[in-house]
């Protein structure tokens, strides 16, 4: 399971300077003559995000990634009566990550 951190210390982190925040670069390539063809995709140094942490200023637990992986046993308790396929669902316990809304497991 995966659980939300910050990251890095609080304001340690700041806008990447390999695509200026947008999280993405733009490659241009030269097919002839007159043609060019102009690719975006994901910046290598933020992975997408816009957003560098210092070494230095990492968080130890997620390492800079934002999300700290844990084990967490969840107990399920079956009530008499419980039709056959019935689910049991533990709101805002499925993988969280980082600027999304928790979702629900269903078991």
């Amino acid at each position: 399971m995966q659980i939300r951190s910050k990251g890095s210390k609080s304001g340690a982190s700041m806008k990447c300077a390999g695509c200026q925040g947008s999280g993405m670069k733009v490659s241009i390539r030269h097919l002839g003559p007159s043609m060019i063809q102009q690719m975006q995709h994901p910046c290598n140094e933020c992975k997408g995000t816009g957003v560098t942490i210092n070494d230095k200023d990492r968080c130890t637990q997620c390492k800079g990634e934002k999300v700290v992986q844990e084990k967490k046993v969840l107990e399920v308790y079956v009530e008499k009566g419980m039709q056959n396929g019935q689910k049991i669902t533990f709101p805002g316990e499925a993988d969280e990550d980082p600027d999304t809304v928790t979702g629900q497991v269903a078991g």
